[in-house]
């Protein structure tokens, strides 16, 4: 399945999309695992823009899912 066309990402992946909702301003970008949130960061438009669109979930969600017996 192609994950780019339904806006998931593969774990352990990069991920890229072609095209995104324009949600205005701020963005809430949001990280689930097993129907699960596990993370969940505002951002600012132009902050976002400044990184080339790129968001990177964090090393602790993964550590802490690692924890819970996820790989």
């Amino acid at each position: 399945m192609d994950s780019s066309a339904n806006g998931l990402a593969d774990a352990e992946e990069v991920t890229a999309f072609g095209e995104v909702v324009d949600l205005g301003r701020s963005w809430t970008i949001v990280a689930s695992y097993g129907g699960r949130e596990v993370w969940r960061q505002g951002f600012d438009a132009r902050e976002l823009a400044g990184r080339g669109w790129t968001v990177q979930v964090p090393d602790d969600v993964t550590l802490a899912l690692e924890r819970q017996g996820y790989r």
